[in-house]
């Protein structure tokens, strides 16, 4: 009888240490040196759109340390509130991508971008790796002085040049990622790859995104951003002309509700709008 209690102790003790781990396997802290800052708060938030704050603190001779919860990891911002005579171009914002790691995070007043390193913190120590291998590449430079081309032909509305340089500039894009799943073994199951991946693929049509989506490896998919792109290409893919547009409902300013249904067998202009989008 006394062994039966001893096993039953023992799992009983395993069962709460597995419970425990499950708990904690999305927590995150991060200790933090921002060297020639003595004082000052940071606050920790998620990117647009989701915005979530995180936590925050104050810094006290420039050590600082933040701690909480993140159930998909993603690319944070550390947000520096210090006093005038601290302020530093790059200093105020910090991009980190928030893992559920012990992560350490230094950086010097003074010259954040050259001097940020990160230890403890495997996705944002391969974003570095990646970034610094993408900067080498010919195609990234000139996909840089394109896109600064494109601004300026837009906003003299020569909109068949944009047509152009923008053809060009995709096409680099996805040389410079089939370059990155090129660089080691590995890359088509990195969360940083997917993180970087989404960025350069922004401007990309659904079936070039498409392509990209399927160069990552099938059993990867705990990924924010990979997610994120598959389920962009799916919606985009059922919104090809020929597909049946998804019905939706609105209401007119007298709160009368109408779907895209109720105008079946009728030619329809719709326009989509926001006061925020310039584009729009």
């Amino acid at each position: 009888m006394k062994v039966c209690k001893n096993v039953w102790l023992l799992v009983s003790l395993l069962c709460l240490f597995c419970v425990c781990k499950e708990r904690e396997h999305d927590r995150f802290t991060i200790s933090g040196v921002m060297e020639g800052l003595p004082r000052g708060v940071v606050k920790l938030y998620t990117n647009p759109p989701g915005n979530v704050l995180l936590d925050s603190c104050e810094v006290k001779d420039g050590k600082y340390f933040l701690e909480g919860k993140i159930t998909e990891p993603q690319v944070g911002l550390l947000f520096f509130d210090m006093e005038p005579q601290y302020q530093r171009l790059g200093a105020s914002m910090v991009a980190i991508f928030i893992e559920p790691e012990d992560m350490k995070v230094y950086s010097e007043l003074n010259d954040v971008k050259k001097t940020l390193k990160f230890t403890s913190a495997p996705i944002n120590e391969d974003i570095q790796k990646y970034n610094v291998y993408l900067k080498s590449l010919p195609e990234k430079q000139m996909v840089a002085e394109l896109n600064g081309k494109i601004q300026m032909a837009f906003a003299e509305a020569r909109m068949e040049e944009v047509r152009e340089m923008s053809r060009k500039r995709d096409s680099l894009q996805m040389v410079i990622i089939d370059r990155l799943f090129a660089f080691e073994p590995g890359v088509s199951k990195s969360q940083a790859a997917a993180y970087l991946v989404a960025q350069l693929s922004a401007s990309l049509d659904v079936v070039q995104r498409g392509k990209i989506v399927e160069k990552f490896d099938p059993s990867f998919t705990d990924s924010y951003y990979l997610n994120g792109m598959q389920e962009s290409v799916e919606r985009e893919t059922a919104l090809q002309p020929g597909k049946a547009f998804p019905d939706f409902q609105v209401f007119d300013k007298d709160g009368r509700k109408y779907t895209l249904a109720d105008f079946r067998g009728k030619y329809l202009f719709v326009e989509f709008s926001a006061s925020w989008c310039g584009w729009c």
